[in-house]
């Protein structure tokens, strides 16, 4: 079997992590690969004409290398395989999941260390998806509708099914958010976590928690986590920083990566009304001027540019009629190309033109036995 030969193209101040892949090709992977002496680098302060030097010397050794390494962190896996489109690079592609950087060499599986990409296919950079809808934190005016919503968990099957989907569309992702509700509340947790990961082995992988069932959570939670690298992100509530100890103790005692969000002092109101008020392009515009990338949302086959689905919970709850629409959503099932369906999560949407008035903010409280009314969740002038 012949030898491949590969080159590293990476970022250059990210702590010498080409020479670390590099590094393990050759004296791991060696009957298979081997690592060209000479890397491809940009900096991030990079100009376009350093960016289109670089690429035009990856271009050159495409003759004499049977594939490309890129080697970066997940938040850059996109652009680097949309750099490589761009000088219509035709051999190999390969990703080194970010979580392996660094680790001891005995812990690494050689199988698992370079991911092939398929470059004729866009990435999905992100999506998050609803374990549960419902919460044991009820947090007044919950964007997710999961303080008033009935307790359901998340078809296994569906999900298992909607990856197969986005597989067959892109070439793989940047990241995935388990969240609810609260995910911990799903017994199918470990589950989901493995399904996950062995679809999708580059992506970051991550648990959106507010970490109140963490200490009590069972074993088998702990291990598919440290086997699938996921990691706890803890939603800074007021309960949870006054368990903050003995979250983080257990989480330290497990050995789980973990971090915090801002702490949590307030919500704001959405900003819909309940009667288009304004053209999509112009509520379009300000939402990705607020966040540059679409919050996707993954429910039943569907992609959402944000959380739109959850609007159900508010229509059983307090007879509004938000309609969703076709044109507000990508399904999986009838989507041939994964660029058609890339370019429709960042156009605007028929949905846009609800999305009119400036959010209220509010403290954050739990709603401690009250009962929910529509102001808590739209403006006054909204409702």
């Amino acid at each position: 079997m012949k030898m491949k030969n590969l080159i590293m193209f990476g970022i250059r101040e990210l702590e010498n992590r080409s020479k670390w892949v590099q590094l393990y090709i050759n004296q791991v992977l060696n009957q298979e690969y081997m690592a060209f002496d000479e890397m491809y680098e940009v900096s991030i302060q990079s100009q376009d004409d350093d960016i289109q030097n670089i690429l035009q010397k990856v271009s050159a050794v495409e003759k004499v290398a049977d594939g490309v390494v890129i080697t970066v962190t997940h938040d850059f896996y996109d652009l680097f395989v949309r750099l490589l489109q761009s000088i219509k690079w035709n051999k190999e592609v390969y990703l080194v999941p970010e979580y392996l950087v660094g680790l001891p060499v005995e812990q690494i599986k050689a199988q698992e260390f370079l991911m092939p990409v398929d470059a004729g296919k866009p990435c999905l950079r992100y999506f998050e998806f609803h374990l549960c809808d419902h919460c044991n934190l009820k947090c007044k005016g919950c964007s997710h509708l999961s303080n008033v919503c009935d307790e359901k968990f998340a078809d296994k099957e569906q999900y298992l099914r909607d990856l197969e989907q986005i597989k067959r569309l892109y070439w793989g992702m940047q990241a995935i958010k388990l969240l609810g509700g609260e995910p911990l509340l799903n017994k199918e947790l470990p589950e989901y976590m493995y399904e996950t990961r062995k679809r999708f082995p580059e992506v970051f992988f991550y648990i959106a928690t507010n970490g109140l069932l963490l200490p009590k959570m069972p074993e088998e939670f702990f291990e598919a986590a440290r086997k699938t690298h996921a990691i706890v992100m803890l939603s800074a509530y007021q309960p949870t920083l006054k368990m903050k100890d003995e979250i983080e103790g257990k989480l330290r005692q497990e050995n789980i990566q973990y971090f915090y969000t801002p702490e949590v002092k307030e919500f704001q109101k959405m900003r819909y009304t309940q009667s288009k008020c304004i053209d999509r392009e112009t509520a379009h515009q300000r939402c990705r001027a607020d966040m540059p990338e679409p919050c996707v949302t993954l429910r039943e086959g569907k992609l959402y540019q944000c959380g739109l689905p959850y609007l159900e919970f508010m229509n059983d709850k307090f007879g509004t009629e938000f309609k969703l629409e076709k044109g507000d959503w990508v399904d999986l099932y009838e989507e041939t190309s994964g660029w058609e369906a890339n370019k429709r999560l960042y156009e605007p949407i028929p949905f846009c033109e609800y999305c009119g008035v400036q959010p209220e903010s509010f403290v954050w409280e739990p709603m401690a036995g009250k009962e929910a009314a529509l102001e808590d969740y739209l403006n006054r002038s909204a409702v």
